[in-house]
């Protein structure tokens, strides 16, 4: 696609005429000379046709015309000028346009991208929307160069702009990411020891339910905080755990729902009590107003009639609140005694445990004393030393060679022990979100049918 052409027409006195088009593709414009033939040399004319690309304008004859057109106007030539090869003109009045329009379009997208490498070089930390911005100019860099609306050149120049942006972006996205990780695992490490600080807290029954709020403030927290997704997962399967335990520990409990039906009670007794006291306020009110100096006798009468609706209502409700009262005595004693029972039982449940262990142990090291025994000298002569005072010797005559005659520790057992209790068959482990479902539907207080 040249920038210049040659072509011969006619005037609009039909004199014959030399026109000379010339491009100027930054300024969008087209410049036209006009000669007339008869005042042209051969050698002019000759040089003219023979390179479009070196025409210099320093060397055109005095006697010319000049003419500055739009490239986008819609005819190339202007009306006076009527040209011989009307095809060559045609086609380059279409290939300039295409060439001017491209040219806007790379123009456009330089000082874009140029805008934004300044951007990138000015960041102090990585910016996800110029990321995006990087990758939209980038696509679209790369759908006009396989249209073929850009030359090598124009691509290359503002690919190498582009992938400098690409450079500094990644470099401080890698920074970033290493900051995440720094920082996730600090919140990884936190989360983890707030947990088992509240599975601790969960070991004393009395603050189950503040555990089990405790827990779910923890999750809430946790879905905004800064985690890998390794770290989430773990942080997620330990709530899990910790949810499931807080639910088999109060379920165990042999008063929970008792206590929440005492609680439930409790609330409708006080409301009850609030709601007499204001119906004994109204009485006062219905009283004092009759006794006011303007009280008519029909207001008088109905005032009374109200006051004794009240007294009734009253009455009824303080009969109901004296029953409510008794059954929440009654409640409250059986819940003392539940608890006394537990806590008897556990004991009871772990000193068995403890005793069967023992005794398991004892049987095995008397059942096969030769295949627990070391094969090693010193092994022998370390077994040999062992102290003998937690197992008789008249009882276990064997037990000093067998090493593992000193393993079973009461300390150790105990911790199995509360198994017996929570039996786990009943229960189904559900997700942390789901834990809470199943505690809130536990936690529920039935009030009006258990009165």
């Amino acid at each position: 696609m040249k920038d210049n052409i040659v072509f011969w027409g006619d005037n609009e006195q039909d004199k014959k005429i030399l026109v000379i088009l010339r491009l100027r593709n930054n300024d969008h414009k087209v410049d036209i000379w006009t000669f007339l033939k008869d005042k042209l040399q051969d050698e002019f004319v000759e040089k003219m046709f023979q390179d479009w690309d070196e025409i210099d304008v320093s060397t055109f004859p005095e006697h010319h015309t000049y003419e500055e057109r739009d490239v986008t106007a819609s005819d190339l030539l202007p009306e006076t000028i009527k040209a011989y090869n009307t095809d060559l003109v045609i086609r380059t009045e279409e290939e300039w346009r295409v060439k001017v329009l491209s040219s806007r379009i790379f123009q456009m997208m330089s000082n874009e991208i140029e805008a934004l490498h300044g951007q990138v070089e000015t960041l102090d930390q990585y910016d996800k929307t110029l990321w995006e911005t990087a990758k939209g100019y980038n696509n679209k860099l790369n759908a006009h160069s396989q249209e073929r609306n850009f030359t090598r050149e124009q691509y290359g120049e503002l690919n190498k702009i582009l992938n400098e942006c690409f450079e500094k972006l990644k470099t401080k996205m890698n920074e970033e990411n290493k900051q995440y990780e720094q920082q996730a695992q600090i919140n990884r490490e936190q989360i983890l020891q707030k947990l088992k600080e509240l599975d601790e807290q969960a070991e004393n029954e009395a603050l189950l339910a503040k555990t089990f709020d405790d827990l779910k403030a923890l999750q809430a927290e946790t879905k905004n905080m800064r985690l890998t997704r390794e770290g989430r997962k773990e942080i997620w399967d330990k709530l899990n755990e910790s949810f499931q335990n807080v639910k088999d520990r109060r379920k165990s409990m042999a008063g929970f729902r008792l206590e929440k039906r005492i609680n439930g009670l409790q609330n409708a007794v006080n409301k009850m009590a609030n709601s007499i006291r204001r119906d004994k306020d109204s009485v006062d009110f219905q009283n004092r107003q009759s006794e006011h100096i303007n009280a008519g006798k029909l207001e008088i009468q109905l005032r009374a009639a109200k006051a004794k609706m009240l007294n009734s209502r009253i009455e009824s409700k303080e009969k109901k609140l004296e029953d409510m009262e008794k059954t929440l005595s009654e409640l409250k004693g059986q819940l003392s005694s539940i608890k006394a029972k537990a806590q008897k039982e556990s004991d009871k449940a772990k000193a068995k445990k403890t005793s069967e262990a023992k005794t398991k142990e004892s049987a095995k090291v008397a059942a096969n004393p030769k295949a627990d025994a070391p094969k090693e000298g010193a092994k022998v002569a370390e077994t040999a030393e062992a102290p003998k005072t937690e197992e008789p010797a008249k009882e276990e005559p064997k037990v000093a060679e067998a090493p593992k005659a000193e393993e079973p520790k009461a300390e150790e057992t105990v911790v199995e022990a509360p198994k017996a209790e929570e039996p786990k068959a009943e229960e189904t482990v559900a997700e942390a979100p789901k834990a809470e479902e199943a505690t809130n539907e536990d936690s529920t207080v039935k009030v009006d049918s258990e009165e």
